[in-house]
């Protein structure tokens, strides 16, 4: 799965201007008024030829209902969706997305969210220069902010290592999972394979579950030019990041047979490697210290290669503590996420 990335060969851009199919673009809100403020202008001023962007206010009660007004008043391809009350059977993110979908005049959607920003005005026409003819799908990439801090620099070394994971998979043919801060695909092909039936009520999912619904070899791209990337708004705290990756991994239960035995491989393989070999340190030290430093330097100059060509985001320096911690990481939030009845996406 990782060297697809080292030896992936750059596609050339075969689109041309009359390829650039017209786009409607989704994003949903709730109490992000300061983040539309400074953000929202980076998606509205892409040089595009046909698109519009819907906004889905949902249920705040800050000053988002007069930031958007104003917005529109300047970008009349602004369309605002305001949501007051979410039905009991719908989650509100989910049934957020459905209002903006239903609204959207054209039938190729991109998903990003309210804290996300891009830092080029050929996002789009970047990312539908790279899709394949076939594709309904395409997997972006979604990164956070730098910041100085330890918790952050995790952040970027999870994030990367999650981008590694979906996009490789789905280079390999077995799309499996996009993130809804940077994800496009058909409505056509959402409304078809009935969308979020069966899942209206989970937290989450509106992204890896429906992907994993509707993805295939043959009908997903990937972007993996810089200019397609969105960025985000890091949590601050330990905390407030625990409380979304919980969220995150809680929909893994409703995932494929096949990706959940693709994912527990990956994922425990490291784990195993780890913990048996702390433990086998105090017995045959030199032998597992080789072992150890085998694996280390391949992991290292593996992931290094891939940030250095794709992301340039992840501390080189600390790359064999993250991948420790990966699997402190991964036990503890998958078993509190087990043991967590009820997960909310906002309030």
């Amino acid at each position: 799965m990782f060297f697809v990335f080292i030896f992936r060969k750059k596609t050339k851009n075969k689109n041309t201007k009359k390829d650039f199919l017209p786009l409607s673009i989704v994003i949903c809100s709730h109490n992000e008024s300061k983040n539309l403020s400074h953000f929202l202008p980076s998606i509205l001023l892409q040089k595009y030829p046909i698109f519009e962007v819907i906004v889905v206010n949902d249920r705040s009660d800050d000053d988002s209902e007069m930031i958007l007004q104003n917005f529109q008043n300047q970008y009349p391809y602004l369309k605002i969706v305001t949501i007051r009350q979410t039905p009991s059977e719908f989650n509100p993110k989910k049934y957020a997305l459905l209002q903006g979908i239903n609204l959207s005049s054209y039938d190729t959607l991109v998903l990003t969210d309210a804290d996300c920003f891009v830092t080029s005005e050929n996002w789009l026409s970047t990312m539908i220069a790279h899709q394949k003819p076939t594709s309904k799908i395409g997997l972006g990439i979604s990164l956070y902010q730098k910041e100085n801090s330890f918790l952050n620099q995790f952040i970027q070394y999870e994030t990367v290592f999650t981008a590694i994971q979906y996009i490789g998979f789905a280079l390999l043919g077995k799309p499996y999972m996009g993130v809804g801060r940077n994800l496009l695909y058909s409505k056509s092909l959402f409304l078809a394979k009935k969308g979020f039936e069966n899942i209206t009520h989970i937290t989450g999912g509106d992204d890896d579950l429906l992907i994993g619904k509707i993805a295939t070899k043959n009908n997903t791209s990937v972007f993996l030019a810089k200019t397609t990337f969105t960025y985000s708004v890091p949590k601050k705290n330990w905390y407030e990041w625990y409380q979304q990756k919980k969220r995150h991994l809680s929909v893994g239960i409703y995932y494929r047979l096949e990706t959940k035995i693709m994912l527990s491989l990956l994922h425990f393989s490291n784990i195993f490697f780890w913990w048996t070999g702390i433990f086998l340190l105090f017995s045959n030290f030199f032998l597992i210290l080789n072992l150890f430093l085998i694996k280390i330097s391949l992991n290292w100059f593996i992931f290094a290669v891939i940030n250095r060509k794709y992301f340039h985001s992840t501390n080189f320096f600390l790359l064999p503590l993250f991948d420790f911690l990966f699997t402190v990481y991964f036990m503890v939030i998958g078993l509190m996420t087990f043991l967590t009845k009820k997960i909310r996406w906002k309030n």
